[in-house]
């Protein structure tokens, strides 16, 4: 996308217009994206990848759920030879374009100072390799079925990390991974068992518990609300208990609960409070 389109008619575009733009620079129809061939979830922090015996792994930040993906960074570093790295992560529950879509999206709104490039006739990474700058030293991405993973240089010393090194080593654990033909019944991604509210008429003001149960293997789950006509809490008091409190308004109340395991797979379940 080049930098003189990022306005139209003196009005900054929107991340939407914005990603069509990058889509259609970057040939994004032409990308030979798998089909029906999914990674059942990836987290560097399960996986065995050999920049990890390296590098000292700080902290984890979960990306808003946007329609169906996943996405995490992974932040790495040593303290020594202040060398540093951000790891972005992306999962889709639905296919191998959802996740470049994801990508690309991301890209946007960490506003680059340089137009990436594509490789998808012989990409060394994934089924296309994306550089978003033009040292790869700095900057390198790419999609592998329905991962897609992009590495960011945060080096403030001399010591550069290797980011081509650490994206082949993952890329090799993925080539590596089972595939599945879907993730629908996979046993991977989480299970919501149970959603509910213990009251299902409440007036303004009110309070109910949320009755949650789930079923996973791949522990810490993450659980992310969101409502209308209300809000949802935390009660300490109840040993980490979720309620919903009415707003002053009467209606129905939509709550949709999303549920994301440690391997960046979630699943979703939906309610609803008659407020009277």
């Amino acid at each position: 996308m080049n930098r003189t389109e990022a306005f139209k008619q003196g009005k900054a575009l929107t991340p939407a217009e914005s990603l069509q733009l990058m889509k259609k620079a970057l040939n994004f129809e032409e990308w030979p994206l798998r089909r029906q061939q999914f990674v059942p979830g990836f987290s560097p922090r399960t996986g065995s990848a050999l920049f990890t015996k390296e590098f000292t792994f700080q902290r984890e930040r979960l990306l808003p759920i946007i329609s169906s993906w996943v996405g995490r960074n992974y932040f790495y570093d040593q303290v020594e030879s202040r060398s540093a790295f951000d790891l972005t992560v992306i999962v889709s529950q639905q296919s191998a374009r959802d996740a470049a879509d994801g990508l690309l999206l991301q890209m946007v709104y960490t506003q680059m100072h340089s137009e990436p490039r594509a490789n998808f006739t012989n990409p060394p990474l994934g089924e296309v390799t994306i550089y978003r700058h033009p040292d790869t030293k700095q900057s390198i991405a790419f999609v592998r079925n329905n991962v897609a993973i992009s590495i960011e240089n945060y080096t403030s010393g001399r010591k550069q990390p290797d980011l081509e090194g650490i994206a082949a080593e993952i890329d090799r654990g993925l080539q590596e991974s089972p595939t599945v033909s879907t993730l629908a019944d996979d046993a991977h991604v989480p299970r919501i068992t149970r959603f509910e509210p213990r009251s299902t008429v409440l007036p303004p003001g009110g309070r109910t518990d949320l009755e949650i149960e789930v079923k996973d293997d791949y522990p810490p789950l993450q659980y992310l609300f969101r409502v209308e006509l209300g809000s949802y809490n935390l009660d300490p008091a109840q040993g980490g208990r979720w309620y919903f409190r009415a707003g002053p308004v009467k209606g129905k109340a939509e709550l949709t609960l999303t549920v994301v395991n440690q391997i960046n797979l979630m699943a979703e379940s939906r309610c609803s409070i008659a407020i009277e």
